[in-house]
């Protein structure tokens, strides 16, 4: 197992990483030169990486996480670690963002396995910050920065302070505080598809129909007109007679792969890990008609964003008496539980392909 540890500042939570005897290789970098390394933290480091050296660790100089040398970015670990990234001084929130969006770009180009990143309390931005929840604006947002370079999030462990207890804030004598530090933890699965069909094809609930015998999946939209993501379609099967009702089907199958939520038969059972908190963000749209009757919309918000619709929501209609037409306003909320989904992402298939769409087909949007 190769691991390799950033931001490692006086590297003393390699020390303690390596007496911990994992198996495999160990890189350890840090962030300054050897000489100003040496000038922070004293003669005394020169003894620290003496011995990582002589106990084989890498240990590697004047390495920015952000802009990876050429002798790393052709490597692949199997462990990523940074404990408490920052980008220096009283910086802003926004830069602290960039810090942790640039980082995990790089990482995207070495990544084979977890990637472990330690954040404090109220930094990540989310529920596991528990009593120090702040509001999104004023958060790392570390999930949506991950999920611009294709990573989830799967779990939040705690930070084990019991064998460890990080000194020297930058170079001075004051204890960092770390005891409560949160590592959370990501796994690389980028958004594959969005179109149901194709999702499909390659999921649990493909492989249990071809348990059956040959079929062809056909998707149709039911004559609801908001709901959430299984109350919008049903599934048809061409190209043999049915022996069952086709909407108990996914049911049938759920119940075969003992899964707890339906959806996740629409995904590959490679997937074992789930997004823990989910990126999910809603966005709103009207439709102009000539009268009050509801616009067939759902056909065209299946066929455009697919596997990411979470709900549907009809909100108003509003007749405008002097043009005497009916604006109908929908808000839809996007997410995925399974692959990274970014907001910029979805606020790309809301504002640009959704609305795109629906005017192909005849809809007018205002």
């Amino acid at each position: 197992m190769s691991t390799i540890i950033f931001g490692d500042g006086d590297l003393s939570f390699s020390s303690i990483f390596l007496k911990g005897k994992r198996p495999g290789s160990l890189t350890s970098t840090v962030f300054l030169s050897k000489d100003q390394l040496i000038a922070t933290y004293g003669p005394e480091i020169e003894e620290r990486v003496a011995a990582l050296e002589a106990n084989g660790v890498d240990v590697m100089y004047s390495v920015d996480v952000t802009l990876l040398p050429d002798t790393l970015s052709s490597q692949k670990f199997d462990l990523i670690i940074f404990n408490f990234p920052h980008s220096g001084g009283k910086s802003k929130i926004n830069e602290n963002r960039k810090l942790l969006i640039d980082m995990f770009q790089s990482f995207s180009g070495i990544a084979s396995g977890e990637i472990h990143v330690t954040l404090l309390p109220g930094q990540g931005g989310t529920p596991a910050d528990g009593g120090r929840c702040r509001a999104k604006g004023n958060t790392w947002q570390v999930r949506d920065a991950a999920a611009q370079a294709g990573f989830i999030l799967i779990r939040i462990d705690k930070f084990d302070t019991s064998t460890y207890n990080l000194t020297g804030y930058r170079g001075s004598q004051k204890n960092f505080r770390c005891q409560t530090g949160l590592i959370h933890v990501f796994i690389y699965r980028p958004l594959q598809s969005v179109q149901l069909d194709q999702v499909i094809e390659g999921s649990r609930l493909a492989e249990y129909l071809g348990k059956d015998e040959e079929c062809e999946i056909v998707i149709r939209a039911t004559d609801k007109e908001e709901g959430s993501f299984r109350d919008l379609f049903s599934l048809d099967l061409a190209g043999r007679k049915r022996r069952r009702p086709l909407q108990s089907l996914d049911q049938e199958a759920k119940e075969y792969f003992g899964l707890s939520d339906v959806k996740e038969l629409y995904y590959p059972a490679s997937y074992t890990e789930r997004i823990l908190y989910p990126i999910e963000e809603s966005h709103d749209f009207s439709i102009w008609t000539d009268g009050s009757s509801s616009p067939p919309i759902i056909p065209t918000l299946l066929r455009t964003v697919g596997i990411l619709l979470h709900k549907v929501e009809k909100r108003e209609v509003y007749h405008d008496t002097g043009q005497n037409r009916y604006s109908h306003n929908y808000r839809v909320t996007y997410r995925n539980d399974w692959e990274a989904l970014s907001r910029a992402q979805i606020k790309h298939y809301a504002h640009t392909i959704l609305r795109s769409s629906l005017e192909k087909d005849g809809f007018m949007l205002h």
